[in-house]
């Protein structure tokens, strides 16, 4: 079977939605499919046109059209539909709800007739997460396009509550929505860990890994830290920093609380700040 996953960004960009493509899309290669990731040739800050249009990583074929145009983590390129026809896939896998190629990708669904699943990854934030105009976008195409959800054969939810959300708010009928939760590498528990590596001290450790991004919400995490450090409680933050760094330190400092940031880590410090 031909499986093509379109995908805001992939490998090299870091990410919980590119991990969980990134293991999808190799674990079905495992299983003899031939698949390919379409992405765009972007980083998530800047970096247009930076990464070879044609890659081969993992035996997962990709491919990285070139953006028209870029706002924030989002993208159009008019190539996608061109790539899709050329491609003539069994199955399209989309990754994240609201981008461009959500509704491209349906228009040439109806040409070519494949199957389609959606993986949301959770697309419900605050207005203080998004900043207004993100956050007005986002309520837009939930009024004015989610109509577009009935077409795809299924969509997956990461946890009973956004399932919930699904129906209630963009109306998809429940039947359609499979939870599937991210998964957890069997490598995580073969890793040697010599139990003296990385401990600090016996005090409670607050740990969190992943994008250093204001949609996060980490601000609410460094606002917890208030409570937690009456029992000498430690916060550490690992990961890539969207330009965030700088601003959850001089509000830490204004809160007298205090973090470790350990930048961005590889899987064997990840298994190992875990353990």
């Amino acid at each position: 079977m031909r499986i093509v996953y379109v995908t805001p960004f992939y490998y090299p960009v870091v990410g919980g939605v590119e991990e969980v493509a990134r293991r999808i899309a190799e674990y079905m290669v495992s299983k003899g499919h031939d698949v390919y990731v379409l992405t765009y040739n972007r980083l998530r800050m800047g970096g247009k046109l930076s990464l070879p249009r044609n890659d081969i990583i993992n035996d997962v074929k990709v491919i990285r059209v070139e953006p028209n145009f870029i706002w924030s983590s989002g993208t159009y390129s008019s190539e996608v539909p061109n790539v899709l026809e050329e491609l003539k896939p069994d199955l399209v896998h989309v990754h994240a709800w609201r981008h461009p190629h959500v509704f491209q990708v349906v228009k040439i669904k109806r040409k070519l007739k494949f199957k389609t699943v959606i993986h949301m990854h959770a697309p419900f934030h605050k207005l203080n997460q998004l900043g207004l105009i993100t956050w007005l976008y986002h309520k837009a195409i939930d009024q004015m396009k989610r109509g577009i959800l009935k077409e795809y054969d299924a969509v997956v939810a990461l946890t009973p509550h956004e399932k919930n959300l699904l129906v209630e708010r963009l109306g998809v009928k429940s039947e359609k929505v499979i939870v599937i939760p991210n998964g957890i590498s069997d490598e995580i528990f073969s890793v040697n860990i010599n139990p003296e590596v990385g401990v600090i001290d016996e005090n409670p450790i607050i740990l969190y890994i992943g994008r250093i991004s204001k949609s996060k919400n980490l601000d609410l995490l460094i606002k917890a830290m208030k409570v937690l450090t009456k029992k000498m409680a430690k916060l550490i933050l690992a990961g890539p920093d969207e330009n965030f760094v700088i601003k959850l330190k001089r509000y830490s400092r204004k809160s007298n609380i205090d973090f470790d940031y350990m930048g961005q880590v590889s899987e064997i410090e990840k298994h190992r700040l875990y353990s």
